[in-house]
């Protein structure tokens, strides 16, 4: 067993594994059924603490105060097609205000149609791949809106509508692991592997070497924000020798300094453990800088968070099958716009600025991973 020799000592046990037997809401319809990434925030969670609020905030300076004054949980559906482009849903849930939304959409000249069973407000001069807000109202006086582009949220809405002869979980596995993390952390995400730049080079090489799979399961990421705040990685591998193999690229990322991947400045901080073939790590974060800290590695992920202030992370990329379509959704055909959503991870290469020596561009290899 490894762990890494540096950093807080932290344990998969402190942080805990994310418990099992969770039910299925409603919003996990609207997702994708075969999503490659899935994320969540619970708001009412985030406001029950100031580094909670801290972070809340900048979901509200993304998404604007009128839709986070009634939002209660947000959802990111993502999936990506064989050529490597990105279609996400964001799904957020709460007790809105149906006529305000109407008369804050008109009042900024959108474009109000019905489609679908979903209220649709369309930006003026907006084409089908910009992003769109939908609304529909459910049984319990709750109402779900939908972001996204036009064909992803009438998607979104005939998922919805179909009735499922089985549990999404059993579908996707990707859903069973993040319906067990969360009603445990009010932050979270969940892929299918590795993705593209989240990790060092020598993960990617080592991925990219086995196309097929049979080497990553699956990353989840787990947050917990208040009296004790802390990130939480779960790499979910094939083999014991495998999460060895990822640890040690971890370790040694520190001495490469002209790496950059999400993960970067986590690296010193995390501390951990092998159990099987399950390497988990974690690093906890002083309350007044959790909002700070994660936010980027959240905007990693496309979700709408704003990340000023701070060094902005390099989008990730998932790793897709080449044959395999994107089902549901027809492929966005530009970047979503701000600040309705964060660009998906399209560019070959991201400009980080404030570095030593002024602006960077790291490229990316021109090739879909």
């Amino acid at each position: 067993m490894r762990t890494l020799p540096f950093g807080l000592l932290l344990t998969f046990a402190a942080f805990g594994a994310p418990t099992p037997g969770r039910s299925e809401s409603q919003a996990w319809r609207f997702a994708h059924t075969d999503a490659q990434i899935l994320a969540g925030v619970n708001f009412r969670a985030l406001s029950e603490s100031e580094p909670g609020r801290a972070l809340r905030d900048r979901f509200a300076a993304t998404l604007g105060p009128g839709l986070m004054e009634h939002a209660e949980n947000l959802l990111l559906s993502s999936v990506f097609d064989g050529n490597g482009r990105r279609s996400d849903v964001v799904i957020l849930s709460g007790a809105f205000d149906l006529a305000g939304l109407r008369k804050m959409a008109t009042a900024e000249g959108a474009k109000m149609v019905t489609l679908r069973g979903l209220d649709i407000a369309a930006p003026p001069g907006a084409k089908a791949a910009d992003p769109h807000i939908g609304w529909t109202a459910g049984g319990t006086g709750k109402t779900t809106i939908l972001i996204g582009s036009r064909p992803a949220i009438t998607a979104a809405a005939d998922r919805f509508r179909v009735p499922r002869q089985e549990p999404l979980r059993e579908t996707n596995k990707l859903f069973g692991r993040a319906m067990e993390m969360a009603p445990d952390y009010p932050v979270w995400v969940s892929c299918d592997s590795i993705p593209a730049g989240f990790a060092p080079k020598a993960v990617d090489a080592m991925l990219d070497a086995n196309p097929e799979g049979g080497v990553v399961e699956g990353m989840d990421v787990g947050i917990r924000v208040g009296s004790q705040s802390d990130v939480n990685l779960w790499f979910w591998t094939a083999t014991e020798e495998i999460a060895d193999q990822v640890l040690g690229h971890l370790t040694a990322s520190v001495e490469a300094k002209e790496q950059f991947f999400v993960l970067k400045s986590w690296v010193p901080d995390l501390k951990g453990t092998i159990e099987g073939s399950t390497l988990a790590l974690g690093a906890g974060v002083e309350r007044d800088r959790i909002a700070l800290r994660v936010a980027p590695l959240l905007a990693a992920f496309a979700l709408p968070v704003d990340t000023r202030a701070e060094v902005p992370m390099p989008a990730i990329r998932a790793r897709v099958d080449a044959t395999a379509p994107m089902t549901g959704v027809e492929p966005v055909s530009k970047p979503l716009a701000e600040p309705v959503l964060p660009p998906p991870p399209k560019k070959l290469f991201v400009r980080i600025a404030g570095l030593e020596g002024g602006d960077q561009e790291i490229p990316y290899e021109n090739q879909p991973r």
